[in-house]
């Protein structure tokens, strides 16, 4: 299901029918991230209020719940102390990316039906989701399209803008720079011969404060605003480093200084308490919250919901399978 069109709210309606069929009393509810238990949590919340849940970590599994959250790990550890018909239903979030390797013996070991939710299914020789569902190849058992769900008025369709500087495009290259450039790189130390390297390679290799200022710039030009007409909407920005995420920041804080800090901040995995209840990644999704541009590496990548974006900037290479 194309993201966005509502795999976790499925999933619940799902659930919902197999309990009352009585075709299922235990739910396993797995994923890869913490962040994605809670929403997960928050769903069940919702749309199943009357369905006993709990969140299974440090080896303790109670046996009178009928739905069991879990990340990979925390299951890993501990379903060989179960038995296998424990769960009737396992559901898998995110199931292109967590469920080969290592962590497939858990879907060995549970004699249950198994559901698999993805935006993204993938084919590789290591790792392929169809196979691993016991599907032919390329063909889901449902399948609800990004074309679909704009033909039908779910999503609405994106508009692509293209903002890249020279050195972005081509890279720096010794012999294009002129006469007074390349003295002052030797006069400060710098090897010629490291200057050549393509563009795409830039933000591991330099610190390119011009670059990152006219992102920033280019974004608040451009950007979809929030219903004021004063701030950008709810945003994120996907950063190549954490490094790479922090000179964005600063960027920020440093060109538009009257947002006092509380504009744009980095959410990633270096900050433990990100995504725990009250967090950063909480803050941002609040509409209300002056917080409008997460800056992240991997942690908003996929599965989080945050509807009330409006604008998604790719500052880095994006390579579609």
């Amino acid at each position: 299901m194309a993201t966005g069109t509502g795999k976790t709210r499925t999933a619940m309606a799902l659930i919902d029918v197999l309990v009352r069929s009585n075709w299922a009393k235990r739910i396993l509810f797995l994923a890869d991230r913490k962040e994605l238990l809670r929403q997960a949590r928050n769903a069940f919340r919702e749309h199943l209020p009357n369905q006993p849940w709990c969140m299974i970590k440090n080896g303790d599994c109670p046996i009178d719940k009928r739905v069991y959250l879990s990340t990979y790990p925390s299951m890993s550890g501990l379903y060989s102390q179960i038995s296998s018909g424990f769960f009737d239903l396992i559901i898998a979030d995110e199931s292109h990316r967590s469920i080969y390797k290592h962590y497939a013996e858990i879907f060995k070991h549970f004699d249950s039906y198994q559901i698999g939710l993805t935006a993204t299914p993938v084919r590789f020789v290591d790792r392929n989701t169809f196979s691993m569902f016991e599907l032919r190849e390329g063909m889901p058992t449902y399948n609800y399209s990004f074309d679909d769900a704009v033909k039908e008025k779910h999503l609405v369709n994106f508009k692509a803008m293209d903002v890249r500087t020279q050195y972005q495009v081509g890279g720096i290259k010794w012999d294009q720079l002129d006469t007074e450039t390349q003295q002052q790189i030797i006069d400060d130390g710098i090897d010629p011969n490291v200057i050549n390297f393509e563009g795409s390679d830039l933000e591991k290799k330099v610190t390119n404060v011009d670059t990152t200022d006219l992102l920033v710039q280019e974004f608040m030009d451009g950007c979809i605003r929030d219903p004021s007409g004063t701030s950008p909407g709810k945003s994120i920005i996907f950063a190549i480093s954490h490094k790479h995420a922090m000179r964005i920041e600063k960027s920020f804080n440093r060109l538009y200084p009257e947002y006092k800090g509380y504009l744009a901040r980095v959410i990633d995995s270096h900050d433990p308490r990100a995504n725990t209840d009250g967090g950063l990644l909480d803050q941002f999704k609040d509409p209300n919250d002056p917080l409008k541009v997460a800056i992240s590496v991997d942690m908003l990548d996929t599965g989080v919901d945050v509807p009330e974006v409006v604008n998604l900037v790719f500052a880095k290479p994006v390579f579609l399978g």
